[in-house]
């Protein structure tokens, strides 16, 4: 299949036949290229699964880095239809039956991006949206340049600020993995 078009509207189905190394995702269906991650965007994700990794183990749940994320409009959503899909950096999933062999469908327990310069806006406004609308429990913005975390938790159907950590914090919790403390000296110590 060619590659999309930005004014053209595009499903899973299509999304899945384009012959790329190009990096999308679909915004209500609309093509958005990513940028590939730098160095020490990489470095802060590749803590975080580690740490969260380390904590999973033995448990239900798994971390993820970069898998798609549909989000069907409702329930009943075939996946080749949805026109919302997502890579978030990172992704705790405990329910099982949302995973295939190459996707997750429906919303993850925990969604982690990691701010770019090109992702950024996204990040904090179009995203936090389709999660919260999506019902994803608790959301992270992960902001390497400040030297920040926002964790958002649905309370209800809206999102509430339930903790912002900065470099001087020593750890952060995860509120939907009870027990599940990450570390920040190593998380921004990553250079």
């Amino acid at each position: 299949m060619p590659l999309p078009k930005k004014e053209a509207l595009y499903t899973y189905a299509d999304y899945a036949a384009w012959e790329t190394e190009d990096k999308y995702e679909l915004f209500d269906g609309v093509p958005v290229m990513q940028a590939r991650p730098s160095i020490l965007h990489q470095a802060i994700e590749t803590e975080i699964v580690r740490q969260i990794a380390n904590f999973l183990d033995g448990k239900p749940c798994r971390v993820f880095s970069e898998i798609e994320v549909l989000l069907p409009d409702h329930a009943a959503q075939d996946a080749d239809d949805v026109r919302n899909l997502f890579v978030p950096d990172i992704a705790v999933i405990c329910e099982p039956g949302k995973l295939t062999k190459q996707y997750c469908l429906g919303a993850p327990t925990v969604i982690m991006e990691i701010l770019s310069p090109s992702t950024a806006k996204a990040d904090r406004f179009i995203k936090l949206g389709k999660y919260q609308k999506a019902g994803v429990p608790e959301y992270w913005i992960v902001s390497p340049e400040e030297r920040t975390i926002t964790v958002f938790v649905l309370r209800g159907d809206l999102y509430e600020t339930r903790a912002v950590y900065n470099e001087t914090d020593k750890e952060a919790e995860v509120f939907s993995l009870p027990g599940c403390k990450l570390d920040l000296t190593s998380v921004f110590s990553q250079e």
